[in-house]
């Protein structure tokens, strides 16, 4: 392929604006209605803190968490066949969220856009003692 972009080792920072629009660019090709852009990984990743501060874990802890998107799909139910859209993974870094995969999938027609994370057991582990923490059980 000609002139081909690819993610490196280690991805890219959100702040590269210009190298995550090239990136799906590359992926989404000619697709324009159900695939995601550069403000559909931003949002992702500012949803993906909130949970993570929501759910009481330390910025150190957060380092390492990896996070996918699936763009959705259309939204009519009369639209019978599957789309283009768009998967992308983000994984926090100390200095932020790096864009680490990005390729085309299908999505179907009232297929909701999902966003998943996923944590080390050990994150998982301390997530769920702080989230009782604060709870005592009466006698």
């Amino acid at each position: 392929m000609k002139n081909e972009l690819k993610i490196g080792k280690h991805g890219i920072k959100l702040t590269e604006k210009d190298k995550v629009d090239a990136i799906l660019a590359q992926v989404n090709g000619r697709a324009s209605k159900f695939v995601a852009n550069r403000l559909d990984v931003e949002r992702a990743a500012k949803m993906a803190e909130a949970r993570l501060e929501a759910a009481r874990l330390p910025q150190a802890l957060r380092v390492g968490c990896r996070v996918e998107f699936i763009s959705g799909g259309p939204g009519a139910k009369a639209y019978e066949y599957a789309a283009a859209g768009t998967m992308f993974q983000i994984v926090r870094a100390r200095e932020g969220w790096m864009l680490v995969d990005a390729s085309r999938t299908s999505v179907y027609p009232r297929q909701r856009e999902k966003l998943t994370i996923t944590v080390s057991a050990k994150v998982a582990e301390e997530i769920k003692e702080r989230s009782v923490e604060d709870i005592r059980v009466a006698a």
